[in-house]
């Protein structure tokens, strides 16, 4: 679960977080767009990285 956890939140920082910007410079996106994905990604980071990040006391 922590694995998958750890793999959710990083793919989310930088397919969600990282690349619209890049997108929406480009004009690949537009800012409707761009602020929507932003968003999604905030909140799917929010819910996954406190998963691995609490730690494992075993």
């Amino acid at each position: 679960m922590t694995n998958t956890a750890k793999a959710v939140s990083w793919s989310t920082l930088i397919g969600f977080t990282l690349a619209p910007p890049i997108l929406f410079a480009t004009g690949a996106i537009n800012e409707s767009t761009l602020k929507w994905l932003m968003f999604a990604g905030t909140v799917i980071w929010f819910i996954a990285t406190p998963i691995w990040m609490k730690g494992d006391p075993s």
